[in-house]
């Protein structure tokens, strides 16, 4: 659920910034999730910026992006939630071939978008489990940037948003409160670069 919150959350605040959002996920929401502390308001006028996709299989996410020529109104921005169910449904040997055709299809699409919607760029926020292991080599073989979230467990009522770059990284602790998301800690780092 809070992944799903902080995906929410990100479709909302590039709406509110004025971006035309695509949030693609496989069903409708039964409510909308918690909302983070001190974010943009899912407001009507912000939600007009934003457009639910309701794809629930792999062929229908795959012929969206293929068609994505063939649309007047291009977005800036697309969250596609939880990339590994799309995965699974393929019929390959493996996942990560899976994956990677997905991941294929999203980049061409992505650069087509970029050269010729209104702003000329267009950021993808995708979701999956950290479980696969092999994720962040295939997505990186697109240049694809990966954060990783960790949920509460028994033992930590804490989550926790981690970004790695080669000379910067920044880790989020959250919790849930309520109906909202409230962060209790931000840590952030930069390489300083070596010189020889």
């Amino acid at each position: 659920m809070d992944k799903t919150s902080l995906a929410f959350q990100a479709a909302v605040s590039a709406a509110a910034a004025g971006a035309k959002v695509a949030y693609i996920c496989t069903h409708p929401f039964k409510r909308l999730p918690a909302q983070i502390h001190g974010m943009r308001v899912p407001e009507s006028a912000i939600m007009n910026n934003v457009d639910f996709l309701y794809l629930e299989e792999t062929r229908e996410l795959l012929a969206w992006f293929a068609s994505i020529h063939t649309k007047s109104n291009l977005p800036s921005y697309i969250v596609i939630e939880d990339l590994l169910t799309y995965a699974t449904q393929m019929n390959d040997t493996n996942v990560e071939k899976s994956l990677a055709k997905i991941c294929a299809t999203i980049a061409d699409a992505v650069a087509w978008i970029s050269s010729h919607n209104e702003v000329k760029r267009c950021q993808v926020l995708m979701t999956a489990p950290t479980r696969i292991t092999s994720l962040y080599p295939i997505l990186s073989k697109f240049h694809y940037r990966t954060a990783s979230y960790q949920g509460p467990g028994e033992d930590a009522p804490f989550s926790q948003l981690h970004y790695e770059s080669d000379d910067a990284s920044i880790t989020v602790k959250f919790h849930r409160q309520n109906d909202c998301l409230m962060m209790t800690d931000v840590s952030a780092s930069k390489q300083l670069p070596v010189y020889s």
